[in-house]
C-alpha cells in the first residue's frame, strides 16, 4: 500500500466499514426525525380528541321531590350467590311508601348500568317520566327499576359479564312477578349494560321486546384484557346470528351513540349491522342536536325527554284484560322510535301529529296569496295561511323540471300540520282560499335552531306540479315569524367540499364530500366557514345553519362568523353532505379549508387503540440489539442506534405477514381504515413513545433513585415496627443490608413471598407487588454502582451498568404484563368487602408463570452470557415482537402471554448460562476442601494401615515365615553392599547429606522428615558437574537455570498434590516402624528394628517405579528425591552394623 505525507491510505475493508456506519447513521437520523414528527402529530391529535370538543349543550335534569331507592330482594338463592348485586325501585315523595310495599301498577322499565356505572343513574329517566305522568295525567305511568352491579369494571374485566347476565335474568323474573298480568320489561342499558341486556335473547321466551342501548360498544370491546370478554362477545353474536327470524322481529334493538364528546366509545363501535333496528347519534336526534360524553348521555335533559316521550307513545291499552302495557307490534315500535329518534316532522307526540285538515274559510283566519319567496309577519293572534302560486314557482325553472327542487323553511311556526298542496280553491268576498288540500307535513322535518323553532321541507317539482298552490300555515305567535321559499337546481347547488364561493339571495347549498379518495378523504377534516361582511343585521342573524351529515351521524353549528368541522366517524358511510341554510337577504363568503389540528385528531381517534401492542413489540425487538460483545447496553441508547430496524423494517415485515398469516385485523378494522403502511406508521409513533418513556424512566432512576430508595426503607422500617410492636424502628442501615442480602443471595424468598401474596389475593396484586420490587431493585442497584464507583471498585462504567441495563429491560416487560392484568386488581379491590377469597382468573395464571422467574433474574451473578445460547435467544426476542403485533393488537391478553413467555425463556437462558460457572467453581474449590476432605483421607489411610497390620500378624504366625526371613536377610545384605558402594562416590561432594538419616530407616530419629531445598540441590549439582566437566559451556548452564526457573513456575496445585502424597508416605512408614517395635521377632539387644519382608518388597518395588507415575511431575524434585533415597540407603546399614 502506498503512503502519502498525510498518512497511510485506508484499506478497502476500513472504507466499507466507514461507509456502512455513515449509511446507518444517516438512515437512523432520518427515521428518528420522521418518528418524532409523526409522534408530535399524534400529540396534537390527542389534544384535539380530549380537549378540542364542542361545548356541552345538554341541560341538567332535576327532580321535584327527594329520590328514594328501595331495595328489593329476589327471594332466591341469587341473593346469597351474588350478595354484592342488588335490585332497586325508584320512587319520589308519597310514592315511596307504595314502592316499599311492592305495590307496582305501571309499565315496568329496568335500567342496567355499564362499566363502573351506578344504579342511581336511573334518576333522570324515572324523574322525568314521573313528572310527565303527573302533568299530562295519562291513565298509565311507568315503574322504574335499576340493577346495582357494584360499579364493576365490566368493560375491562370480562369475568363479571356472565354473572351480571344471570342476575339480570333473575331480576326481570322478579319484576314480572309483581304484576297480575304479563308485562314485557323495557330494558335501558348504558355502556356495557347494553351488552348484558342482549343476553335476554338466550331464553326461549323473550323477557323484553324493547332494548335501548346508550353508548354501547356492540361491534367489539374497546380493549380486550382477558379471554372471557372475548368469548362473551363471540357467543352473544353467534346466538343473535343463528336465532330465528321470529325472535328478531319480536325484539326491537336501538343503539344511540354520544358523538364526538364520547371519547370512550366512538360512534363506529355502537353499530351492529343488521341486528340493530335503529342506530343514531344524539347529534342527529330531533330536539337534541348535541353531542354527549359517555356519562352525560344518561342525564342530558333534551335526550331524556326524547326517550321518555317515545316510551309514552309506545304504551297501548290491552282490551281483553283492561290494562296498559308496551305494544307488541314491531312495526309500531319501529315507526314510533323513528319519529322520536331519527326524523321528527312535527310535535312532541306521534299520535295525531298529522291529521287531515278540513279546509274552508273558518272565522278568524287570514288567507294571503304571495308573489314573493320571502315573507315575515309581525307577532299576530290569528291563524294565517300563506299561498304560493305554482305559476310563480314555475317561472324559476329553467331546463329539465326533474332537476329542480323546492325548499320551504319556516321560523317560529309551531303547528303540527303546517304545509299543504292545494287541490281545489274557492273565492269568498274577493278572497281566494283553498277548499281542499293534501297534507305534506309528514315529509318535513325539524332542523336545529338557536332559540327558535324551525321546520324545513324539500319537495321535487315533478311531485307537486299538480297543485295550484303551496299553502303554509302559521299559528298565532308572539314572535316574528318568517317563511322562505327557494327554487334550486340540484346540480348547481351541489358543490365539492374544497371550493370557495360567494352567495347572495340563496338559502340552501348542499356540499358533497368527494369519497373517491377513499381512506385519505376520511382521515382528513375540513373547516367550513360561512362569513358575512354585510350590515349588522346579517352579522347578528341566527338564521344561518350548517349541518354535516354522513350515514346516521350529524353535527351542526351556526356559522355566524364561525366555522364547522366536517370529519368522518362512520367509515362505512357511502354519502357525506354539508347542508348550508343561509339568510336570503345577506351575502356570504363560503370557504372550505383543510383543518390541520382536526385532521391530527381524526388520525389519533382512529388508530390510538393500536399502540399498546406496538409499544410492547418495540421493547421486545430492542432486546435483540441490547447485548453486544462485552455487556448489556443502555436501553434508550439501543433504541436510538437501531431506529431503522425497530420501525421501518418490522413495519414492512408485518405488512407482508398480515396478508399471509391468519389474524384479526380485517375483522377489527373497517375496510377503509386499514392501509399497507399502517403497521409502519404505528411503529414510528410507538417508537417515539417508547423512547420518551424509557429515557424518562432512566433519568428518574438517576435523579431520584437514592431519594426513593431512602423513602422506601423508611416506610419499610416503620411498617415493620408496627407489625412487630417495636418501640423504635430498625435503623435504615440494617434494613438496607437485609434487603440487599435478600435481593442478592436469596431472591427465591421474594419469589415465594410474591406467590403467597398472589395466591391469597389475586394475580394482579402479585404482579403489582413484583413491579414495586423491580423498581426498588433498580434504585438499589444504582445506589450500589455509585458506591462502587466512589470506592474505585469499578473502572469501566459501561461494564458496571450492564446488570442495571439488563434489569431495566426486564422491568419494562414486567410493567406491560402488570398493565394487562391491572383490571383484575381493581375488580378484586372492589369485591373484597363481599368476597375475600382468592380470585382465580387469567392474572393468577400469569403470576404462576412469571413470578418464579424472579428467583433467577434477581440472582447476584445475573446477567450471564453464553454466546451460543445468545445467538438463538436474541431471535426469540425479535420474532415474539412481531407476534405481539400480529395477534395481540386487539387481544391484549395474548400480548401478555407472549411477554410472559419471553421472561421465562430469559430466566432459563440465564440459568443455563450459569451452569458452566458452577462447575468451574466446584473444581477450583476441590483442592482446598478444608478439614472435611482431610478427615476423609485420614480415615481411609487408617483403614488401610489396619489391614496391613492384620496381614503382618498372619504372616508372622505362618510356617513359612523363617524361610522368608532368611531370604530377606540375603536380599538385605546384597542391597546394603550396593548402597555402600554408591555412597562412597557421593561422600566427597555431599558430606552433609550422608549424615542425614531418613526417618523410614531409623527408629531413633524424629518423625518429622527434613527436606532439603530443591533449588539448593540443583545449584550444587550444577556446580559439581561444572567442576568435573569444565568443557560445559556457559550456555548450557544458563539453559539449566532457565529450566529451574520454569520448574519453579509449575502450578501450585501439582506441588500441593506431591506434598500430600509424600506426607502420606511418611505417615505410612512411621506406622510400619511402630508396628516393627512391637513385633516379637526383633532381637532384644538390637537398638534398631530391621524392616519386615513386606516393607522391603514394597521398597524394592517402589525403586523400579518411575517417580512421574507417583505424582512427582517436577524434574527438580525428582533429582533431589533420588539423592536423598541413595544417602538414606547407604547410612542405614552402617548404623545397624554399629
Amino acid at each position: 500500500m502506498e503512503t502519502t505525507s498525510l498518512g497511510r491510505v485506508p484499506s478497502k475493508g476500513r472504507v466499507s466499514n466507514m461507509t456502512e456506519m455513515l449509511t446507518k447513521g444517516i438512515l437512523n437520523s432520518f427515521v428518528l426525525t420522521l418518528s418524532f414528527t409523526i409522534f408530535f402529530v399524534f400529540l396534537f391529535g390527542s389534544y384535539d380528541y380530549f380537549k378540542n370538543v364542542e361545548d356541552n349543550k345538554c341541560e341538567m335534569t332535576y327532580m321535584f321531590q327527594y329520590p328514594e331507592y328501595v331495595r328489593i330482594k329476589l327471594e332466591t338463592d341469587m341473593d346469597k350467590k351474588y350478595a354484592k348485586y342488588g335490585l332497586y325501585a325508584y320512587a319520589e315523595g308519597k310514592y315511596t311508601s307504595l314502592a316499599k310495599r311492592h305495590k307496582f301498577t305501571g309499565v315496568p322499565v329496568l335500567f342496567v348500568p355499564g362499566n363502573a356505572g351506578s344504579y342511581k343513574q336511573v334518576r333522570s329517566f324515572a324523574s322525568v317520566a314521573l313528572r310527565k305522568w303527573l302533568d299530562s295525567r295519562t291513565p298509565f305511568h311507568f315503574d322504574f327499576f335499576s340493577v346495582d352491579f357494584n360499579e364493576e369494571l365490566s368493560g375491562l374485566y370480562g369475568y363479571v359479564l356472565q354473572s351480571q347476565a344471570e342476575y339480570l335474568a333473575a331480576a326481570i323474573e322478579r319484576i314480572q312477578g309483581f304484576y297480575d298480568e304479563y308485562h314485557s320489561v323495557v330494558l335501558i342499558g348504558h355502556s356495557m349494560g347494553g351488552i348484558v341486556t342482549k343476553t335476554m335473547k338466550q331464553h326461549n321466551e323473550p323477557l323484553s321486546n324493547l332494548i335501548i342501548s346508550l353508548s354501547t360498544p356492540h361491534t367489539r370491546p374497546i380493549l380486550v384484557f382477558d379471554p372471557e370478554q372475548d368469548l362473551f362477545y363471540f357467543h352473544l353474536s353467534r346466538n343473535w346470528t343463528n336465532g330465528d327470524e321470529k325472535f328478531r322481529k319480536d325484539v326491537t334493538l336501538v343503539s344511540v351513540a354520544g358523538g364526538d364528546r364520547d371519547i370512550l366509545v366512538p360512534e363506529g363501535f355502537t353499530k351492529w349491522g343488521r341486528h340493530l333496528d335503529i342506530h343514531t347519534t344524539t347529534t342527529a336526534v330531533p330536539g337534541v342536536w348535541a353531542s354527549t360524553d359517555h356519562l352525560c348521555i344518561v342525564w342530558c335533559k333534551q335526550f331524556v325527554f326524547s326517550i321518555v316521550r317515545a316510551l309514552f307513545d309506545l304504551v297501548e291499552y290491552k282490551q281483553p284484560n283492561g290494562f296498559y302495557a308496551m305494544t307488541e307490534d314491531s312495526e309500531t315500535r319501529q315507526k314510533t322510535l323513528n319519529y322520536h329518534l331519527v326524523k321528527k316532522s312535527s310535535g312532541k307526540s306521534i299520535h295525531g301529529a298529522h291529521r287531515e285538515s278540513e279546509f274552508g274559510k273558518p272565522p278568524g283566519t287570514e288567507w294571503n296569496e304571495l308573489l314573493v319567496h320571502n315573507y315575515c309577519s309581525p307577532p299576530t293572534r290569528s291563524t294565517t295561511y300563506l299561498m304560493f302560486p305554482m305559476a310563480v314557482i314555475k317561472e324559476k325553472i329553467q331546463g329539465d323540471p326533474e332537476d329542480y327542487k323546492i325548499m320551504i323553511l319556516t321560523t317560529n311556526s309551531d303547528p303540527k300540520n303546517w304545509i299543504f298542496g292545494c287541490t281545489s280553491q274557492s273565492v269568498v268576498d274577493s278572497t281566494r282560499y283553498c277548499s281542499a288540500a293534501d297534507n305534506l307535513s309528514p315529509d318535513g322535518e325539524l332542523i336545529p335552531h338557536f332559540r327558535r323553532r324551525r321546520k324545513v321541507i324539500h319537495l321535487k317539482y315533478s311531485d307537486i306540479s299538480k297543485y295550484s298552490h303551496l299553502i303554509v300555515r302559521m299559528d298565532p305567535c308572539t314572535l316574528k315569524s318568517c317563511v322562505n321559499l327557494d327554487v334550486y337546481n340540484v346540480q348547481e347547488r351541489s358543490k365539492e367540499l374544497n371550493v370557495k364561493f360567494e352567495t347572495q339571495n340563496k338559502i340552501f347549498y348542499n356540499l358533497t364530500l368527494p369519497l373517491e379518495a377513499g381512506l385519505f378523504s376520511k382521515l382528513f377534516a375540513w373547516n367550513v366557514a360561512a362569513r358575512t361582511d354585510g350590515d349588522e343585521s346579517c352579522v347578528a342573524s341566527h338564521n344561518s345553519l350548517a349541518i354535516f351529515e354522513h350515514g346516521n351521524f350529524k353535527v351542526n353549528r351556526f356559522p355566524r362568523n364561525e366555522t364547522i368541522v366536517a370529519r368522518f366517524s362512520d367509515w362505512n358511510a357511502t354519502t357525506a353532505n354539508l347542508q348550508l341554510y343561509l339568510e336570503p337577504t345577506c351575502k356570504y363568503t363560503v370557504q372550505v379549508r383543510l383543518a390541520s389540528l382536526e385532521t391530527a385528531g381524526q388520525i389519533f381517534r382512529t388508530y390510538f387503540r393500536l399502540l399498546p401492542s406496538f409499544f410492547g413489540s418495540i421493547i421486545l425487538m430492542s432486546l435483540y440489539f441490547q447485548r453486544d460483545a462485552k455487556e448489556w447496553s443502555n436501553f434508550h441508547r439501543v433504541l436510538i442506534s437501531n431506529a431503522y430496524h425497530l420501525t421501518i423494517l418490522p413495519g414492512f415485515v408485518v405488512s407482508i405477514l398480515l396478508t399471509v398469516l391468519p389474524n384479526d385485523w380485517p375483522h377489527m378494522l373497517d375496510g377503509p381504515e386499514y392501509f399497507v403502511i399502517l403497521p409502519m406508521f404505528c411503529y414510528l409513533v410507538a417508537y417515539a413513545l417508547v423512547l420518551f418513556v424509557a429515557t424518562g424512566a432512566w433519568y428518574v432512576i438517576i435523579a431520584f433513585g437514592n431519594a426513593v430508595h431512602a423513602v422506601f426503607l423508611r416506610m419499610l422500617t416503620t411498617r415493620f415496627a408496627k407489625w412487630t410492636n417495636l418501640r423504635v424502628p430498625l435503623p435504615d442501615q440494617v434494613a438496607d443490608m437485609a434487603l440487599d442480602f435478600t435481593f442478592a443471595k436469596f431472591p427465591i424468598i421474594i419469589s415465594v413471598f410474591l406467590l403467597s401474596i398472589a395466591l391469597a389475593t389475586c394475580g394482579g396484586f402479585g404482579l403489582l407487588a413484583g413491579l414495586c420490587f423491580f423498581v426498588i431493585k433498580l434504585f438499589k442497584m444504582y445506589e450500589d454502582i455509585l458506591g462502587d464507583l466512589w470506592r474505585a471498585k469499578i473502572h469501566d462504567v459501561a461494564e458496571g451498568l450492564s446488570p442495571l441495563n439488563f434489569q431495566f429491560s426486564c422491568t419494562m416487560m414486567w410493567l406491560l404484563i402488570t398493565a394487562v392484568n391491572f383490571p383484575s386488581l381493581i375488580h378484586w379491590v372492589k369485591s373484597f368487602s363481599y368476597d375475600n377469597t382468592p380470585q382465580w382468573d387469567i392474572s393468577m395464571y400469569f403470576c404462576l408463570m412469571v413470578l418464579p422467574t424472579v428467583a433467577v433474574l434477581w440472582q447476584d451473578h445475573v446477567p450471564n452470557f453464553n454466546p451460543m445460547l445468545w445467538r438463538l435467544h436474541r431471535f426469540v426476542f425479535y420474532i415474539m415482537g412481531l407476534a405481539v403485533v400480529i395477534w395481540g393488537t386487539f387481544r391484549l391478553y395474548i400480548s401478555g402471554f407472549i411477554l410472559t413467555l419471553v421472561l421465562i425463556t430469559t430466566a432459563m437462558c440465564q440459568l443455563i448460562s450459569y451452569i458452566p460457572h458452577l462447575a468451574g467453581n466446584a473444581e477450583e474449590n476441590e483442592p482446598a476442601a478444608g478439614t472435611a476432605t482431610e478427615t476423609d483421607n485420614n480415615a481411609e489411610r487408617s483403614e488401610e494401615e489396619n489391614e496391613e497390620s492384620s496381614e503382618s500378624e498372619e504372616l508372622l504366625e505362618s510356617e513359612d515365615f523363617p524361610e522368608m526371613q532368611k531370604s530377606y536377610e540375603r536380599a538385605f545384605s546384597r542391597e546394603k553392599e550396593k548402597v555402600q558402594q554408591e555412597s562412597n562416590s557421593v561422600d566427597e561432594s555431599e558430606p552433609d547429606e550422608q549424615e542425614e538419616i531418613p526417618d523410614h530407616l531409623s527408629a531413633n530419629t524424629d518423625e518429622t522428615y527434613l527436606e532439603d531445598s530443591d533449588d539448593d540441590d540443583d545449584d550444587d549439582d550444577d556446580e559439581e558437574e561444572n567442576v568435573k566437566n569444565p568443557s560445559i559451556s556457559r550456555s548450557e548452564s544458563e539453559e539449566d537455570d532457565d529450566d529451574d526457573e520454569q520448574d519453579d513456575e509449575q502450578p501450585t496445585q501439582v506441588e500441593q498434590k506431591t506434598e500430600e502424597e509424600e506426607e502420606r508416605a511418611r505417615r505410612s512408614r512411621s506406622k510400619s516402624k511402630s508396628s516393627e517395635k512391637t513385633s516379637p521377632s526383633h532381637p532384644p539387644s538390637s537398638n534398631t528394628a530391621s524392616p519386615s519382608p513386606l516393607d522391603l518388597e514394597d521398597d524394592e518395588i517402589n525403586k523400579d517405579v518411575d517417580p512421574l507415575a507417583q505424582g512427582d511431575v517436577n524434574p527438580k524434585t525428582r533429582r533431589s528425591g533420588s539423592k536423598r533415597e541413595k544417602s538414606a540407603d547407604e547410612n542405614s546399614p552402617s548404623k545397624e552394623a554399629k
